[in-house]
């Protein structure tokens, strides 16, 4: 609610945003308890991410902020989809024929890449190559690459996704502009590049 508001503020000129936000804001009056809670875990979970660059202390920390959330609730039934079908017909949800239910959790890998992605092989040419590249700009490769948390052969870039490289300090220091775009570069070329990992 405390969204939808700020939206309706920051927007009050817009016509379209002003029906919308009016519109959702009606329409969050007729749900039932169980679909607003719904409705709550969806926007939590396409809006809260971890900051944390490491993997396990990551998920914790996700974990720990649902566990707060949910409380002694009980979790919508996956069985009954009523309360999905009640967030369609009011119009705060929409799905492609078929894909009601489908496991939220399936959008992992776009929401946090730099957890999911297998990162580079140890002492591979690829590891080389980014050494080089970020000795270039004054980076040290242990540091800037930690050991993969699942993948004992690899090293990752400790972030959750791309837009964390612009708070990243390695060796409390905050990267220069230089600096920030290899690490993009490096970031882009093994997330395009490798497998997500299966835990």
């Amino acid at each position: 609610m405390t969204d939808l508001f700020m939206q309706r503020v920051t927007h009050n000129n817009n016509r379209n945003i002003r029906a919308n936000v009016s519109h959702a804001i009606n329409a969050i009056d007729k749900l039932s308890e169980e679909a607003l809670f719904g409705l709550t875990l969806i926007y939590a979970f396409q809006n809260i991410y971890p900051c944390n660059g490491s993997i396990v202390n990551g998920i914790d920390e996700l974990n720990n902020n649902f566990l707060i959330l949910i409380g002694d609730k009980e979790l919508p039934d996956d069985f009954n989809l009523h309360w999905l079908y009640e967030l369609e017909i009011l119009n705060l949800v929409h799905f492609r024929a078929g894909t009601a239910g489908t496991d939220f959790f399936s959008g992992l890998p776009q929401m946090l890449p730099g957890y999911v992605a297998t990162g580079i092989t140890i002492e591979s040419s690829m590891s080389a190559e980014f050494n080089d590249k970020l000795a270039n700009v004054s980076l040290p490769f242990y540091g800037t690459f930690v050991k993969h948390e699942f993948c004992s052969h690899h090293y990752r870039i400790p972030i959750t996704y791309y837009g964390d490289i612009d708070r990243l300090e390695i060796e409390n220091q905050r990267l220069n502009v230089e600096q920030k775009k290899v690490v993009r570069a490096i970031f882009d070329s093994y997330t395009d590049d490798s497998d997500p990992v299966v835990y």
